[in-house]
């Protein structure tokens, strides 16, 4: 059996994923899921509606520490270069265009469908996802897509991720500008 010893300087087994499992199960302990639960007061039901937030920094964090690990970098190196490295994106490019095209999905089926008079109701009162979509769409460009969209989603979908990857990148590049000790690494 042979063993390593880790940067604390104990000996740990090179074939366990136990301290990668550790500290996933800390991380995912942490994340953003809030289930608020309701009574209907006329009827005997309940409903159980999960709020669920938008973001995932923590499942970030631990990708983020992933990719450290798999380059043999202290967990302190800079997280602009580690992506830049990789050529990683965050998570929410992808939760969110297929937020998008899961919305155009909604609103193109019929009318009679169940799941789609159940959209319907939460257009009009303006359920927090809902909003959180048109507030993505306007925040990014799109906000003539909100009242009419008439647009192919799969087409939409990647131009959409298209203009996530370009802001994020943008963002990327001047974040590694404005970091001193990514001097060399920006040139």
């Amino acid at each position: 059996n042979i063993l390593k010893t880790n940067r604390v300087g104990k000996k740990t087994d090179p074939h366990s994923s136990r301290p990668i499992l550790v500290r996933f199960k800390k991380y995912s302990e942490k994340l953003n899921i809030v289930h608020n639960s309701n009574t209907l007061r006329n009827q005997n039901i309940f409903i159980e509606q999960p709020t669920i937030s938008f973001e995932v920094p923590d499942l970030e964090h631990v990708l983020l520490n992933f990719y450290k690990i798999i380059l043999r970098v202290p967990r302190s190196s800079v997280t602009a270069a580690v992506r830049g490295e990789l050529g990683a994106f965050p998570l929410y490019i992808d939760t969110q265009t297929q937020l998008i095209k899961y919305w155009l999905r909604l609103h193109h089926l019929p009318n009679d469908r169940i799941v789609k008079k159940a959209y319907d109701v939460a257009v009009e009162q303006e359920q927090d996802w809902v909003v959180h979509i048109q507030d993505m769409l306007c925040r990014h460009g799109f906000q003539n897509v909100w009242p009419n969209p008439a647009v192919d989603a799969e087409h939409f979908g990647n131009v959409f991720k298209q203009r996530l990857k370009d802001t994020f990148v943008s963002g990327w590049r001047q974040n590694i500008r404005n970091y001193s000790k990514l001097q060399t690494y920006s040139k």
